[in-house]
């Protein structure tokens, strides 16, 4: 199961994504020591032909996340939607943020993560379960730098899917960027990910 989905049942229990990743409010500021060279952590500058801007070689990893502890409680919040066949509820949860220590096959993404959750979770009038929207804010410390990102997630009556996080560098780690995609099992939170260029989104042609 998706660590997204397990926070609505495991509040008493925390009471993840560093896809790239934790971050969140009230993290202490990054220091900006210059970052180690681990071995197979191949992503770095490289040549180019004259004139045009260094690539970065891709280079993956995974992060495992064995548990986390709620850092600051949320706000739960229920409104009522006017729907044509009977009123809709909303349940809006706001500022729910958990923290804790993880592990990653790349040292510059193991550290301390800061995991912050809010979610709008829909019942029809029928009073079955209906769509679920999430965001999610990611940020991973440790002594050479910081990663911060976020995600946007959905559930739908039989499907869901939860977007990358995408995590920019600071520190040690400025210019570099991330992509972690959720997967589930071993750990309470996995991430596989990448460190990778990401390119800025286009804005769409209106024209030929």
């Amino acid at each position: 199961m998706n660590p997204i989905h397990r926070v609505p049942t495991a509040l008493a229990v925390l009471a993840v994504s560093l896809i790239g990743c934790g971050q969140q409010p009230g993290s202490p500021t990054a220091s900006s020591s210059t970052a180690p060279d681990p071995a197979g952590a191949s992503p770095r500058p490289s040549a180019t032909g004259s004139g045009e801007s260094a690539a970065v070689v891709p280079g993956e990893f995974t992060i495992c996340a064995p548990i986390n502890a709620e850092l600051r409680s949320g706000t739960d919040e229920q409104v009522v939607v006017p729907h044509p066949d009977g009123d809709m509820t909303v349940e809006r949860q706001r500022g729910y943020t958990w923290s804790g220590t993880h592990t990653a096959t790349d040292p510059r993404f193991s550290g301390t993560h800061y995991y912050s959750w809010d979610a709008d979770t829909y019942t029809l009038p029928s009073g079955d379960e209906g769509p679920l929207v999430d965001a999610t804010g990611l940020r991973i410390e440790n002594a050479d730098g910081a990663w911060q990102g976020e995600a946007v997630g959905a559930t739908l009556p039989g499907t869901s899917a939860n977007g990358p996080v995408v995590l920019a560098g600071e520190g040690a780690y400025e210019g570099l960027t991330a992509v972690l995609l959720w997967e589930d099992d071993p750990c309470f939170i996995n991430f596989r990910g990448i460190v990778i260029e990401v390119p800025d989104p286009p804005v769409p042609a209106m024209a030929p």
